[in-house]
């Protein structure tokens, strides 16, 4: 079979635990959740409210945090992009991101919104902080990153980048694909807007 090393994009070998969890609701006595007041709804209920408390408790958020269950990141970031962004805003991001984040920019762009690229340096792939600063706009709404380059493994000055939003009033935007549950992510000072992120990596 050989080594699987492609887990930047999936994990090929899911543990046990998942398989086990599946086949429990597969198998279970659980309905769709918030559906009905029946024991098949609440029991649905009981587990997606169980595993919302367990992502919150995961990234330390507060009640100023909601979470909310897509199919992947990419919906997500699409979710907060195209309800975030409209005609007229402005948003930075940088030469680390996925399509996932480059897609949805250029189709905003074509309804009249606009982006910069913060770049990163040719040797190192470190991103070029000081871009972050220069490019900033009167218009600008937003930051959307990577926490991590799912290409050279990079990781984001993700406190830097916090505080330059905080202090710009931005809106920053984190795609946590790369490094959710591996790398700690503090969500106490409400500093990230949205925080996307997959589970089959």
């Amino acid at each position: 079979m050989g080594i699987y090393l492609d887990n930047a994009a999936t994990t090929a070998q899911k543990p046990a635990v998942v398989a086990e969890a599946v086949t429990q609701i597969l198998t279970g006595e659980y309905g769709n959740p918030s559906r009905g007041a029946h024991g098949y709804s609440l029991a649905g209920f009981r587990v997606a409210e169980k595993a919302r408390n367990q992502v919150k408790e995961l990234f330390n958020a507060d009640q100023r945090y909601e979470v909310a269950f897509t199919n992947n990141a990419t919906v997500s970031l699409n979710e907060v992009l195209k309800g975030l962004i409209h005609a007229g805003d402005h948003v930075l991001t940088t030469s680390w991101e996925h399509n996932s984040v480059l897609r949805p920019l250029y189709q905003l762009e074509e309804q009249g919104a606009s982006f910069d690229v913060v770049s990163s340096e040719a040797v190192t792939g470190r991103l070029n902080y000081q871009e972050f600063a220069e490019k900033v706009r009167p218009e600008t709404k937003a930051v959307v990153c990577n926490h991590a380059s799912n290409v050279t493994g990079n990781l984001l000055d993700l406190e830097w980048v916090k505080n330059f939003c905080a202090e710009q009033e931005l809106y920053l935007i984190i795609d946590a694909s790369q490094t959710a549950g591996v790398i700690p992510i503090d969500l106490s000072d409400g500093k990230i807007a949205a925080l996307c992120f997959t589970g089959h990596k």
